[in-house]
């Protein structure tokens, strides 16, 4: 290849990342299913997912890839887009907190509220340090000190053990 080449390639590489900048598209997980990944990837940066059900959401946590869901979902993750997905407030006490927080995954509520899943067995106040107003799902087990559950009063962070 000659420099010319080299250069024209680089260029439309650097135009197809600054048109897909800030992009982001938003599915239901049944119109998720039906989507070209690739498609997706290459017009899109984020993805929002909605409508994601709790069965999904353990095959998911599991890397149980029968689901389409959860396939596309590794999928469009292996593509380099970022996620977001949508939980509602009811699913979050029955949501695997320790399995689900080890993926590159954003979460949030149906009214855009930060959910933050907490993996560990222990809350103290560094971990609410940096949080305001949100979601944390605590695993069942989890110790909270007493100065964490000041700060989450002071916060307005809302606290969820798992059932």
């Amino acid at each position: 290849m000659n420099n010319v080449l080299i250069q024209h390639v680089i260029d439309e590489v650097v135009a197809r990342l600054q048109r897909r900048a800030g992009q982001a598209k938003t599915l239901s997980a049944a119109q998720f299913q039906d989507i070209d990944s690739r498609a997706l990837s290459s017009q899109h940066e984020a993805l929002n997912l909605i409508q994601i059900s709790l069965p999904q959401l353990r095959q998911l946590a599991e890397h149980q890839e029968e689901d389409r869901t959860v396939k596309k979902l590794f999928e469009v993750l292996s593509l380099g887009l970022r996620v977001r997905i949508t939980i509602p407030v009811h699913l979050l006490p029955a949501i695997p907190v320790h399995k689900l927080s080890g993926l590159p995954l954003k979460w949030c509520d149906e009214h855009e509220r930060t959910i933050v899943l907490h993996p560990t067995k222990l809350l103290s106040y560094a971990d609410l340090a940096c949080l305001n107003e949100n979601w944390l799902v605590l695993r069942r087990q989890c110790v909270i000190t007493a100065l964490a559950l000041d700060a989450a009063r002071a916060r307005n962070i809302h606290l969820i053990k798992q059932e």
